[in-house]
């Protein structure tokens, strides 16, 4: 079983910094990065998006490569 507890927490911790450095306050700080679909945010059949700008981002930074 993969575990993705590392991926979490780096996201959080991204997800917290960029909210109090745009003055954002979410009701979750990864609902910055993210939409959420097909049930409540912390069921397991929950599908968590990630926005595309997010994702551009992501790529312009070199953080991933461009598939």
């Amino acid at each position: 079983m993969t575990n993705f507890g590392d991926a979490n927490l780096r996201y959080g911790k991204f997800a917290a910094l960029l909210c109090e450095q745009l003055e954002r306050k979410p009701n979750f700080y990864i609902a910055i990065l993210v939409t959420f679909s097909g049930g409540q945010w912390d069921d397991g059949i929950v599908r968590w998006t990630m926005l595309p700008q997010v994702a551009a981002a992501r790529e312009e930074l070199g953080w991933v490569k461009r598939r």
